[in-house]
């Protein structure tokens, strides 16, 4: 074989090569975070000992005083973020973990927050409270039943219920 076939049977080769289609595997750190959790069920690593993604980037990127919190791309775009920034990284993007975004709000203000939610479903669950203490009695007197005495330290708390048959005078 000449050497001017041999260049001609190489030049063949490289172009089949290029046409080729190759696949190739490319992953992100959340991959291999992920994957890394997952390598603990083969191998001597317990569960509590495999690195946490999000604590990760917390501890990057969220300042002390600061409350994190992870919110989707949805929530976000909706603008349901409940007052929580989006942490931005050096140069200058959202910090993201897969589609969540990671969000801060300063601690003082998150406490503030979450007291005024709290209040709040507090009264919605007395309201709650009130209405079926109110609807009981309706349905107990409405069916002959009353109430029998009240606990020892708790009066708002009965020890069960009396069935009154035949002397609807007992009720009232």
């Amino acid at each position: 074989m000449s050497n001017f076939d041999a260049v001609n049977a190489r030049r063949k080769e490289e172009a089949v090569a290029r046409r080729t289609p190759r696949v190739e595997i490319l992953s992100e750190p959340l991959d291999k975070a992920i994957q890394e959790r997952r390598d603990f069920r083969e191998g001597n690593v317990e569960a509590w000992e495999t690195p946490d993604p999000m604590k990760g980037l917390v501890a990057q990127y969220v300042a002390p005083g600061m409350r994190p919190k992870f919110i989707s791309q949805q929530n976000i775009a909706q603008g349901k973020t409940g007052g929580f920034q989006p942490v931005i990284d050096e140069k200058g993007n959202p910090v993201r973990l897969g589609t969540l975004t990671l969000a801060q709000m300063p601690e003082e203000r998150a406490a503030k927050r979450n007291a005024h939610y709290a209040e709040k479903g507090n009264a919605q669950l007395r309201q709650i409270q009130q209405e079926f203490h109110q609807e009981q009695e309706r349905f107990q007197r409405d069916a002959g039943v009353r109430p029998s005495a009240p606990r020892p330290g708790h009066p708002d708390q009965d020890t069960g219920l009396h069935s009154v048959r035949g002397n609807l005078a007992e009720l009232e």
